[in-house]
């Protein structure tokens, strides 16, 4: 059987090379050859596959990286401006601060039960709710004062330190100008009342009582139309949105003009839970096809709220898709997040599950670099080759926040003064 089949292939070979012109030898050389040909594209062509993503990613972290030089020192120029004219501070017993005192709107039952997802509000029950209503007039219940807040006021208002959250406490003095100062509305000889954020049930609220000579916690009526509100605020609240400031600056400085401004942060955040972008309308489509999403605005950020720096713990989070609209717009596949920060410095945000981000060297490749230095000779030496850019980033302590670096340790070498340990970030190569 197996001679049969070799004079049957020969047969047939010597019949092709008789008809095509080529010899048994010259066909073994030339099916070698194309072999050959595949196994050496098959590689250069999966990784070129690789590099394209390399690429994508890096073109969305150069871009940010436009804006913290471009754009983002107008922002804050401006945020400097409405620090100085604006104080949002009425008063600041206790060094909390607070905007100024008012005798809150009431809200009706179903006013309330339209907005109390939003507010926080858990339960609705009166037709006329001056507590809702001052939950609403402070932009919900995590804005109201705390009954810790509240005893700040009271210690201040009292000339005393020893009056607790939830304390009642008796042989007091109130000063009632200093009450007055602050803007409360005090009648000679009689107690005034003040909403906290904390709800008791769906027709009472907690408040603190102001007395002549005592002060208390008491659950009030929330209908009850006496009660003046108070709003703690930041020292770091400044007018504006600034996200929209963002949005209109890269649009008119890139003269992106099919740019959508009205895409809300609210909105952005919606698809980072759904982990979908695909039906979301972008703030920005740059002429490259890269799409940017506003997902905050100035404001301190979760990751970084450790960091050593007050300038690293502020900032814009922006999304990137960087494959436009030819991609799919899942975040963490072709959407990612960045870390615009007030100091000026970009970092890319990071997925452990899916090893993705700052965290993924497919992403951005980094060096680490320094300076040795023998006599007057300078050498430049490679401290860390081909490191995420995450763990360059901490190991050279151009980000110190024990959140975002989680364990990597800055290195010895970099924490000396005038060290001049140095990321230099890897420029993706197109082979074709």
């Amino acid at each position: 059987m197996k001679s049969f089949l070799i004079r049957f292939i020969n047969k047939k070979a010597s019949k092709l090379t008789h008809h095509l012109g080529f010899t048994l030898g010259e066909l073994t050389i030339a099916l070698v050859v194309v072999t050959l040909v595949v196994m050496v594209t098959l590689p250069i062509t999966l990784s070129k596959m690789k590099k394209v993503d390399y690429i994508s990613y890096y073109m969305g972290y150069t871009a940010v990286k436009d804006l913290a030089v471009n754009v983002l020192p107008d922002i804050l120029d401006m945020v400097l401006e409405s620090d100085e004219s604006e104080n949002p501070c009425a008063f600041e017993p206790g060094g909390t601060c607070f905007g100024a005192p008012f005798f809150p709107t009431p809200i009706t039952k179903a006013e309330c039960e339209a907005e109390k997802s939003n507010l926080g509000i858990k339960e609705c029950s009166s037709e006329n709710d001056y507590w809702a209503g001052a939950v609403k007039a402070c932009g919900g219940v995590s804005k109201m004062p705390t009954m810790a807040q509240l005893a700040e006021i009271a210690n201040y208002v009292y000339n005393t330190s020893g009056i607790g959250a939830k304390e009642d406490v008796y042989n007091l003095t109130l000063d009632y100008d200093k009450a007055a100062e602050l803007g409360f509305t005090v009648p000679q000889g009689s107690p005034f009342l003040v909403w906290s954020g904390e709800e008791y049930l769906s027709s009472d609220a907690y408040s603190r009582r102001f007395y002549s000579t005592y002060t208390h916690r008491y659950n009030y009526n929330r209908g009850a139309s006496g009660l003046q509100a108070v709003c703690p605020a930041s020292e770091d609240d400044v007018s504006g949105d600034y996200n929209e400031v963002l949005c209109d600056k890269i649009a008119e400085k890139y003269n992106l003009k099919d740019s959508d401004c009205s895409i809300t942060p609210e909105s952005v955040q919606s698809k980072v839970t759904s982990k979908n972008f695909s039906e979301l309308t972008p703030n920005i489509t740059y002429a490259n096809g890269l799409m940017l999403y506003i997902g905050s605005d100035l404001e301190d950020i979760a990751d970084l709220s450790d960091a050593e720096s007050t300038d690293d713990r502020k900032g814009f989070v922006v999304y990137i898709d960087v494959n436009g609209s030819s991609g799919k717009g899942k975040l963490w596949q072709d959407v990612f997040p960045f870390y615009l920060l007030k100091s000026g410095k970009v970092l890319p945000a990071y997925d452990d599950d899916l090893i993705a981000g700052a965290n993924n060297t497919e992403n951005l490749s980094v060096n680490v670099l320094y300076d040795n230095y023998s006599g007057d000779n300078r050498e430049i030496k490679l401290l860390l080759s081909d490191a995420n850019f995450r763990s360059a980033a901490c190991v050279t302590g151009y980000i110190k926040s024990a959140k975002y670096c989680d364990g990597k340790e800055q290195y010895n070498l970099c924490k000396k003064d005038y060290h001049d340990c140095r990321m230099v970030v890897k420029e993706p190569v197109k082979l074709f």
